[in-house]
């Protein structure tokens, strides 16, 4: 009884594992486009008042997806700064 359960196990799990080897993108962290930024828009974008930081009302009206503000806010001071924004996207821009 307990071979058959296992053997179905094992089946279940190198077919998971399989899937993901289909998708060499899928948890890849050397792969720009699987960063937690996931093709996040440009600073200046989302910067619609152009005072160099990025609100969470200008955050949430750019509609990030993936990310919150607070992930990308590293000094945790309610905005996000050029800086902080290129940490995560995967285009950094300068300035």
């Amino acid at each position: 009884m307990k071979m058959p359960i296992l053997a179905v196990l094992l089946l279940l799990a190198g077919s998971a594992c399989a899937q993901n080897s289909n998708n060499p993108t899928a948890n890849n962290p050397n792969n720009p486009t699987d960063r937690s930024g996931m093709n996040m828009p440009s600073f200046d974008s989302v910067d619609t008042n152009r005072d160099g930081s990025v609100s969470q009302a200008e955050f949430d009206a750019a509609k990030v997806r993936n990310m919150t503000l607070a992930q990308v806010d590293q000094n945790s001071d309610g905005m996000v700064s050029r800086d902080e924004w290129n940490k995560h996207s995967d285009k950094p821009e300068r300035r």
